[in-house]
């Protein structure tokens, strides 16, 4: 909005509105009586009365054609829009209290709107952002994971390719949570959270689980390369210190790793199986990781087969 548009009294004869606007080079003069907004006198106008042969010591406001249309400063974006297209006019005279506050344009409140959708779909992307993001680690959330899981998935199988999941559970965590305190639980969680994201390929996509579990999703990665990944976290982590009331201290981490495979072709699967070989490293001893093993599924017999062991059965001798 300008908040300084050129201005003459109704008063002042068109001469001296033309020269004004001469003067300051402008193609529009704001026409006020007793300080209110009554019309406006633009270059179609000076035109017009030369081309009529008009006194030019004869009053502006006798001469006015264009009366302005005026909306309270209060209005909204969307409110003044309105007006102008209900009105037919391209300018609005903003006014506070009675008096002229400015000039807003068409051009200046599209110009605005497309400002505050720019600023609405950021604040939106925040948003999104906050809701799929960790706090603490800034890491995705177990919610936003399982999205990102099921697109990999989905991804995965219709293109080929592996994909793999790894399960970070940091060991004896609660026990040191306890001792030392939440705060230094919390070192804790946002160092392993750097470690992770410092050792994460671009397209991986490092979450908190929950509590001291994290996982990983590796687009386009086997288990073997997987165990790669986890094993150089595994041991940054360990090499880690925390120093906690003078003293260093150090944690360990156990993992354990799933691939995609026709037995473990879903989030939940793969999910469990990967959760399975994490307890199996817990159980062994911490600190290590394990590979998932998929169950196998039996193989149901057939028809054929059923009826030979029925028959078969039939001529087998009873016990007494």
């Amino acid at each position: 909005m300008n908040r300084s548009p050129l201005t003459a009294e109704e008063a002042m004869p068109l001469q001296a509105v033309c020269q004004l606007m001469a003067e300051k080079q402008s193609s529009s003069v704001i026409i006020l009586a007793d300080g209110q907004p009554l019309g406006m006198f633009t270059e179609r106008d000076v035109v017009r009365h030369i081309a009529s042969h008009h006194s030019a010591a004869e009053p502006v406001g006798k001469t006015l054609v264009r009366r302005v249309v005026t909306v309270p400063a209060r209005t909204s974006i969307d409110g003044a829009l309105e007006v102008m297209h209900r009105s037919q006019v391209r300018r609005l005279l903003i006014t506070s209290g009675g008096k002229l506050a400015g000039i807003i344009t068409q051009s200046n409140l599209l110009d605005a709107s497309r400002r505050l959708l720019h600023q609405l779909s950021d604040e939106q992307s925040q948003l999104r952002e906050e809701v799929s993001t960790d706090e603490l680690t800034g890491l995705f959330n177990r919610r936003a994971m399982n999205h990102h899981f099921a697109v990999e998935i989905n991804r995965s199988q219709r293109y080929g390719g592996p994909l793999s999941v790894v399960m970070f559970d940091l060991d004896r965590f609660k026990h040191y949570n306890d001792r030392h305190g939440h705060l230094a639980g919390d070192k804790v969680l946002k160092k392993f959270g750097q470690i992770l994201k410092r050792n994460c390929r671009e397209v991986d996509i490092p979450a908190r689980f929950g509590g001291e579990e994290f996982t990983v999703l590796m687009p386009a990665v086997s288990s073997q390369s997987a165990q790669m990944f986890a094993e150089r976290v595994r041991k940054e982590f360990a090499a880690t210190k925390f120093l906690v009331r003078g003293r260093h201290n150090t944690l360990t981490v156990s993992a354990g790793i799933c691939e995609r495979s026709r037995h473990a072709s879903s989030t939940r699967t793969m999910i469990h199986l990967a959760d399975q070989a994490l307890y199996r490293a817990k159980n062994s001893g911490r600190n290590r990781i394990c590979l998932a093993v998929a169950a196998q599924k039996k193989a149901k017999p057939t028809k054929s087969t059923s009826l030979v062991a029925r028959i078969w059965n039939r001529s087998r001798p009873q016990l007494p």
